[in-house]
């Protein structure tokens, strides 16, 4: 089944926003602090809504800029769509074997995962110092470049949150 063409957003502000109102045009282009032809082309369907003209319209009179820019692109696609075999390219292929790309995603991903390690053993080992009297928290947070106070509270929870020595399991065959 084909889908039909989704209709211009000007003719849907003109006909569910600004008629209901019983605005002119005029009346609306000053409401919204845009020329009376900017306005004019967008409800009659001779230019494009724009991201600016959207929140414009959704603080004056209430419909979602959102979904106003979301029917703008459907219309927008649905043109290209039309004259799609009209634009001609040619498509490029990866220079990588897929099993090459895929072992350097791999590769990557884990070089990632050793730096968040390694942040989170930094960062431990600082909070420890602080709590030890090692450091200061305004030390450690200028290396961090983060507030005092958070390294303040950081230290407080790992004071409050040591972990207990976990009993050793039994070895006695009773």
């Amino acid at each position: 089944m084909a889908l039909k063409t989704p209709s211009h957003v000007g003719g849907f502000i003109r006909r569910q926003v600004i008629e209901p109102l019983q605005l002119t045009v005029t009346d609306a282009a000053q409401a919204l602090g845009v020329t009376r032809q900017a306005l004019n082309n967008l409800l009659n369907e001779k230019a494009a809504l724009t991201a600016e003209m959207a929140l414009r319209i959704e603080k004056a009179f209430g419909p979602n800029a959102d979904h106003l820019m979301r029917m703008q692109l459907a219309y927008d696609m649905a043109q290209v769509r039309r004259r799609e075999a009209t634009i001609n390219v040619r498509r490029v292929a990866s220079r990588l074997s897929p099993a090459t790309g895929r072992e350097r995603a791999r590769q990557q991903a884990l070089m990632d995962l050793a730096a968040a390690r390694e942040q989170r053993r930094l960062g431990g080992r600082l909070i420890d110092m602080v709590a030890a009297g090692e450091m200061t928290a305004a030390k450690v947070a200028q290396l961090l470049g983060v507030d005092p106070t958070t390294i303040s509270e950081l230290v407080e929870q790992a004071e409050t949150s040591q972990p207990s020595p976990r009993p050793r399991p039994s070895t006695s065959t009773r």
